[in-house]
């Protein structure tokens, strides 16, 4: 797991650097604000539009980061195919977004499992780490260069143990019976349905 130690190695090579209001790491342009700030943006987006929506947009816009985040880590590691998957369940551990573990990796189809959760909204009843499901399926889409999805089957939200993803080509996803009623976390995000309550 990376630690303290990690991220002093990384500002000693010179992979971290604070100048003039900027903080970067591997390049990309870091803002530090605490958890319950990005939950309450959810939140708002929630309130304004509706669960579907909101979880959908958060989930574009992650997807965007994790693969910004994966070409990033990909130079500065030079780690590619399951090696970098590897590494960035390290690094994303190592930044906060809980303990990643990858369950498995069968041809193109990741399982992953998550504890602590940074996305989790005590007692909400439905998945809500829509930021990690983004992550991980922008990494996978970086990673093998073909669109994929991530699908969070079980989250701490809705009374699991655990939070559990599967990320694939988007294609194959949508193919899969044992998903179909996790689908929507995927939908496109359209002009009807974005102020619908």
């Amino acid at each position: 797991m990376w630690d303290f130690f990690h991220f002093a190695n990384l500002a000693r090579k010179g992979w971290i650097k604070f100048k003039g209001g900027h903080l970067e790491i591997t390049g990309l342009r870091i803002l530090m604000m605490d958890v319950d700030t990005l939950n309450g943006l959810e939140v708002e987006l929630e309130n304004v539009f509706s669960y579907k929506s909101s979880g959908q947009f958060i989930y574009k816009i992650s997807k965007q980061g994790g693969r910004r985040a994966c070409r990033a880590h990909h130079k500065f590691s030079k780690y590619a195919g399951n090696d970098l998957v590897d590494y960035m369940e390290t690094m994303a551990t190592g930044a906060g977004w809980g303990i990643i573990k990858i369950d498995k990796i069968v041809d193109d189809a990741w399982t992953f499992t998550v504890e602590n959760s940074p996305f989790v909204k005590r007692k909400k009843g439905i998945p809500t780490c829509h930021f990690l499901r983004g992550f991980l399926a922008g990494s996978g889409t970086y990673i093998t260069g073909h669109p994929y999805d991530c699908i969070e089957t079980e989250c701490k939200s809705a009374g699991a143990k655990y939070c559990r993803f599967v990320a694939m080509p988007s294609h194959k996803i949508r193919k899969m019976k044992s998903l179909k009623s996790f689908l929507y976390q995927i939908e496109e995000i359209g002009p009807t349905n974005e102020f619908s309550r």
